[in-house]
């Protein structure tokens, strides 16, 4: 899965390299004038966007958290806390694993089971989602799962190597 993928040094080496380069980009706001581009540092959305995007995480962990999510499960979801400004007032990192995208009556629907058991349903003006590469549209695939047969040699090259060692670099027959 892509949760003990991570136990590959290799995969946890590429991820943190990714996720961490991602992370340390600043993410601005910007506004169009009659010509060109400007930083919107007074917009509402700046400060939750470039600096703090939930009371608990800097934008630093936010971008890295969703960017190891899109890596390892190719979907990156957060909730989106409203403010009574009619602006979001926080995002919120959402498990990919836990979470289920579908159509009804031809709006997006987010199943979420925060506990693994109860359903969430939220409405796609609640979620920001960032599907990785995919062919619907409308969810990315996992890269992990998609190298399975891959990963799951490596793993097995490593455990023979480990059993291998282990045995005082003898192998365990008798002729």
């Amino acid at each position: 899965t892509p949760s003990n993928a991570l136990a590959s040094a290799t995969v946890y080496a590429c991820v943190q390299v990714l996720a961490g380069s991602v992370a340390q980009m600043p993410l601005k706001l910007y506004r169009r004038p009659e010509r060109g581009k400007e930083v919107a540092i007074d917009h509402p959305l700046y400060f939750l966007l470039h600096d703090r995007p939930n009371p608990e995480m800097s934008d630093y962990v936010f971008k890295e958290t969703l960017m190891a999510h899109l890596l390892t499960w190719g979907n990156a979801f957060a909730e989106i806390e409203w403010g009574a400004d009619g602006y979001p007032a926080a995002l919120w990192p959402l498990l990919p694993d836990r979470m289920e995208v579908g159509r009804e009556n031809g709006q997006l629907v987010y199943t979420y089971k925060p506990d693994m058991v109860r359903p969430v349903r939220l409405p796609s003006w609640r979620v920001l989602h960032i599907p990785g590469l995919g062919f619907d549209g409308l969810v990315g695939y996992s890269p992990v799962r998609l190298q399975m047969a891959t990963l799951s040699g490596d793993r097995a090259v490593n455990e023979y190597g480990w059993r291998f060692f282990a045995n005082g670099a003898r192998p365990g027959m008798v002729l």
